[in-house]
């Protein structure tokens, strides 16, 4: 596994303790969400009470062709730009409403 992915991981456990708002007594199983096909590199930045994580994927790190993204139901669905070449999905809430940035 490599390092990238590995932080990815150690991020998604870290944001569900805290968005628990409580330490977590239980036992956490880190799980790889993958990437959409060609892309090269994920992050989850959120995850909700109803196991809906949002994050972002690009290329190759560095490139300017970020794209926010919704890990549910175990698919990953690209959630697109505003008619940039940029989005980033940063939070979700309860209802699967998420906030983000778009860059035109």
């Amino acid at each position: 596994m490599n390092r990238l992915m590995s932080k990815a991981m150690v991020l998604i456990i870290l944001v569900a303790t805290l968005a628990a708002g409580r330490p977590v007594s239980k036992q956490l199983t880190a799980v790889n969400l993958g990437t959409l096909p060609g892309r090269r590199f994920s992050i989850a930045k959120d995850i909700s009470n109803r196991g809906q994580i949002v994050g972002s994927g690009t290329f190759n790190a560095g490139e300017e062709d970020d794209h926010a993204l919704l890990w549910e139901d175990g698919r990953i669905i690209d959630l697109g730009t505003l008619g940039g070449g940029r989005s980033f999905a940063e939070a979700i809430n309860e209802r699967g409403q998420i906030v983000g940035d778009s860059r035109t």
